[in-house]
């Protein structure tokens, strides 16, 4: 397995309930891909260095988690990509073997 870390950082006028509903759509991806979520955690709202479609602050979420295949990857980022909640992400493998 590899162990993987995604920042999204969603969009601060977001309602509470859409914001679990992000956070439950990850967590539904993770299993349906055989995942294991190592941790999820909420860093609040911060000041963005740039404006993103015309928000200069946003909500950020980390989420650190186990992935046997690339493809829980690609569904992952393409489901936080058509997300209009998700103002940016980015994925990084931390571990080859785990």
């Amino acid at each position: 397995m590899r162990r993987y870390e995604t920042i999204f950082i969603a969009n601060p006028d977001l309602p509470e309930e859409d914001q679990n509903a992000l956070q439950e759509k990850v967590r539904s991806i993770m299993t349906s891909f055989n995942g294991e979520i190592v941790k999820v955690e909420d860093w609040g709202i911060r000041k963005l260095s740039y404006q993103i479609r015309k928000s200069s602050r946003g909500r950020y979420f980390l989420v650190d988690y186990l992935a046997e295949a690339p493809a829980l990857v690609r569904e992952l980022e393409r489901a936080l990509r058509l997300n209009d909640g998700v103002l940016k992400f980015l994925t990084v493998k931390t571990h080859d073997r785990v």
